[in-house]
């Protein structure tokens, strides 16, 4: 008899007990209470050998999880030698995990040059598209080798109705000026940063202040890495409020140079970026209140007590959610609290809504269809709009040749880029930390990772019940 559970001795690597599952005729493709197969929680741990043992012992290598498919699995965690394992065991290599993602999009996303190229070797579908509409190409923004390496092999960016945006918007240009075209790729003044930071450099005290801009971001970076729990609501406000300090130092800085026109497109732009925020937040906190609320109406029918208000609850409100007051009373430009903005969420009165404008709604769309567990596309869409609408800053400050504030808007726009990186590195330092405790507990880690609060969640021995007390609790 084995002492572990299939999922244990799959996420450990264990072969020998693996095995002796297999011997006893255990379903390989039983999912756990995870919703993770053997196979899958082998591709997320790593074990090519378990991978071998499993797929000869008839696991299914397209089997559908939590994380989707073995392939996109152990794409995801960065594992060459397993990807090439499993295309050559007969695995789809155009199978979609969570949100539509193909293995070829999540490597792209995650800058794995010698996955992509593998895959498209293998016939990857270089223009598919996931849930959102992202492509492999577009995935690969901020990873100009592997861009260059799917165009040399027929990808292209798809096409919308609104232009030729890989996520449907049109060509926009904060001011009214007509001349910002439709972006296929980062802007050219990003494609020497060591030339772009000489520029910099040589006008006094620029980097420095732009650096300080920077600095404040470091909260906002915590929160895309962020795996334990939906935080959607608090990242909205976090780079709302970050690019919000980023408009008013180029306006410091344009008011300087005394560049109307820009100061004018600054303006506009904060309106924008607030009502959008304000729009945003609301649909997040409605989605969240009304999960809330049918989570309690189910917990409350299964105790037979029905509804409850709970400690510190408010009847009908979930708070922190749907609170106006929850936000602080500001927000994220100084302006107000984006909760009190008139958003699409919940009302306390029908009003006829004006409908969005096709940026919002496409933004809403990225934040709403997010994972929560892996917001990769959703940092992807946040960054380029971010780039794009200081890219229409820096056209209206060439314009106007105010060659300051355009170095301010360039210096802020590679500072975006380099923080792309460093969340996308941590994003993967957070996910080989969670491989490690998988490793290490058999199953998967539950609650909101702090003390007292949820539980190690771990695939018991069948027949075993786990008995470790919480912590505070006494049995009587």
């Amino acid at each position: 008899m084995p002492s572990l559970t299939l999922q244990q001795a799959a996420s450990q690597g264990n072969v020998e007990q693996l095995n002796l599952h297999i011997a006893r005729g255990t379903d390989l493709n039983q999912p756990d209470r995870n919703n993770m197969t053997a196979l899958a929680r082998a591709a997320m741990g790593g074990h090519l050998d378990a991978i071998k043992v499993l797929v000869a012992g008839g696991a299914d290598i397209n089997g559908a999880s939590f994380m989707g498919p073995p392939l996109v699995v152990a794409v995801s965690r960065m594992k060459p030698e397993i990807v090439e394992y499993l295309v050559g065991a007969g695995a789809d290599v155009n199978g979609k995990g969570r949100g539509g993602q193909t293995g070829l999009i999540a490597a792209a996303s995650i800058g794995q040059q010698e996955i992509v190229e593998l895959l498209v070797a293998k016939g990857a579908d270089v223009n598919a598209t996931n849930d959102q509409g992202q492509t492999a190409l577009s995935a690969a923004r901020g990873f100009p080798a592997i861009a260059d390496y799917l165009r040399e092999h027929g990808a292209q960016l798809r096409s919308t109705g609104y232009g030729d945006d890989p996520y449907g918007r049109r060509g926009m240009m904060a001011g009214g000026d007509s001349g910002y075209r439709s972006m296929q790729e980062e802007p050219d003044v990003l494609a020497d940063p060591n030339a772009l930071r000489a520029k910099i450099a040589g006008i006094p005290g620029l980097a420095q202040q732009i650096a300080a801009v920077d600095a404040n971001a470091a909260s906002e970076e915590r929160s895309w890495a962020s795996r334990r729990s939906d935080n959607r609501t608090i990242l909205i406000r976090s780079t709302g409020k970050q690019f919000g300090e980023e408009l008013l130092f180029v306006k410091r800085v344009a008011t300087e140079e005394k560049a109307a026109k820009t100061i004018a497109a600054i303006d506009e732009l904060v309106v924008k970026r607030r009502e959008r925020d304000a729009a945003i937040g609301s649909e997040l906190r409605e989605a969240r209140r009304v999960a809330l609320q049918e989570e309690r109406a189910t917990t409350g029918r299964g105790r037979g007590r029905g509804t409850s208000r709970g400690r510190g609850a408010r009847t009908g409100a979930v708070q922190g959610y749907d609170d106006p007051t929850a936000m602080g009373g500001m927000g994220p430009y100084g302006q107000g609290d984006p909760g009190r903005m008139p958003g699409r969420g919940r009302r306390t009165e029908e009003v006829e809504e004006e409908p969005l404008d096709p940026d919002t709604a496409l933004m809403l769309d990225a934040w709403l269809g997010a994972n929560p567990e892996d917001k990769r596309s959703l940092l992807a869409s946040v960054h380029d709009m971010d780039v794009y609408e200081l890219e229409g800053l820096r056209q209206t400050a060439l314009a106007e040749e105010a060659k300051k504030t355009t170095a301010a808007i360039e210096g802020l726009m590679l500072a975006k880029q380099d923080r792309l990186e460093r969340i996308r590195t941590k994003m993967a330092e957070e996910d080989a930390r969670l491989e490690r405790l998988a490793e290490r507990t058999g199953g998967a880690v539950g609650g909101r990772g702090r003390r007292g609060r949820g539980t190690l969640q771990t695939e018991e021995p069948q027949g075993q019940v786990p008995t470790t007390p919480r912590r505070g609790r006494r049995s009587r």
